[in-house]
């Protein structure tokens, strides 16, 4: 199980048309993500959130937390 906490910074980040991320291309991001190991999804994420971006400067705080919880039987 894993969930994510995040700025909404990541929510308004522009791709270079000046299009927003929004809340649906985000969801879609973190959905994508959720049969990842842990360090594979936060690369995974990371890079999909910068391939929108692409190089678009920021207008505010881009920031997020991924907590995973892993059970051990």
């Amino acid at each position: 199980m894993s969930f994510v906490i995040f700025s909404d910074g990541l929510r308004e980040l522009n791709n270079p048309k000046k299009v927003k991320l929004g809340d649906r291309r985000l969801i879609d991001i973190f959905q994508k993500s959720l049969d990842m190991n842990s360090a594979s999804k936060l690369d995974w994420i990371k890079q999909q959130i910068k391939n929108f971006q692409s190089h678009e400067p920021l207008s505010d705080d881009v920031s997020f937390v991924l907590i995973t919880f892993v059970t051990t039987q």
